[in-house]
């Protein structure tokens, strides 16, 4: 009697992890991924949460139409900019909190990962007043 249950129990689990399958492969935005990533924040990785939080605002959220002051914008702003993630994000703010106020645009150049190419990029975006 013990052994069918468990033969059940498996069957049951099979059946179930096939619809999933099935149901992720028709269907591009399975929520199991979210669920999934969040719940590994809740044992303490953050990080994780905020990518997802990241990437739903860049979707739901176009391009600002006015430049953002690099001296006074949020990270969550600048993260929002093309070609800028929350990387270069957080490092920006770290380097303005850390260096000071940028004195002009081309002051990006001496953040970590920002070159000239991610400069011409993003020049159209930002400014210091």
């Amino acid at each position: 009697m013990a052994e069918m249950r468990g033969l059940l129990v498996l069957l049951v689990l099979l059946l179930v992890g096939s619809g999933i399958a099935i149901y992720k492969k028709y269907h591009a935005n399975f929520p199991m991924e979210i669920i999934f990533r969040e719940s590994k924040a809740e044992r303490g990785q953050e990080k994780t949460t905020k990518t997802i939080q990241h990437t739903q605002s860049k979707i739901a959220s176009p391009a600002p139409t006015e430049k953002v002051d690099l001296n006074t914008t949020s990270w969550a702003e600048l993260d929002l900019l093309p070609y800028i993630g929350p990387t270069l994000s957080k490092k920006i703010i770290e380097y303005r909190e850390k260096n000071g106020k940028f004195k002009q645009v081309d002051d990006l150049l001496k953040v970590n990962g920002i070159g000239e190419k991610t400069l011409e990029k993003i020049r159209g975006y930002v400014e210091v007043k």
